[in-house]
């Protein structure tokens, strides 16, 4: 049993329950399915501060062949993706190489999707969260 003593604790404690939680991994929904059906948007992201702003606009494909595009307007570009699963915790790696699209760059960790939306988030010195929804 751990003692919690404060909001800080308490969001770990949970975070440390979803990530493994046996059922939580466990999904009728496949993953590599979901997010290469549509087109998705960045409803949130928080890297050291909110920064969702600067991706208002953009839109991603992400293609079955691991590559990604992000566009906004008359911009394009192309990345890649990946998804692996370690310690039973999906990770999803997005690569770009611009200056503010590669601010996506990370190993991310998968806490929660459905077919309209993918949370990941990645725990370093604090925790950084980058939400997709799927764009109708």
């Amino acid at each position: 049993i751990k003692s919690i003593n404060n909001n800080s604790d308490f969001e770990n404690a949970i975070k440390y329950a979803i990530d493994y939680c046996p059922e939580n991994n466990i999904v009728s929904v496949d993953f590599t399915e979901t997010i290469i059906n549509g087109t998705w948007t960045i409803p949130y992201f928080f890297d050291d501060s909110e920064k969702t702003a600067s991706y208002t606009g953009y839109s991603f494909v992400f293609k079955s062949d691991k590559s990604v595009v992000g566009t906004k307007g008359a911009i394009t570009e192309t990345g890649t993706w990946e998804s692996t699963i370690q310690n039973n915790v999906r990770e999803f790696t997005i690569t770009f190489n611009s200056e503010l699209l590669s601010k996506l760059n990370s190993n991310w960790k998968l806490f929660e999707f459905n077919n309209s939306q993918i949370r990941l988030r990645e725990v370093s010195n604090g925790t950084n969260y980058l939400y997709f929804q799927k764009k109708y």
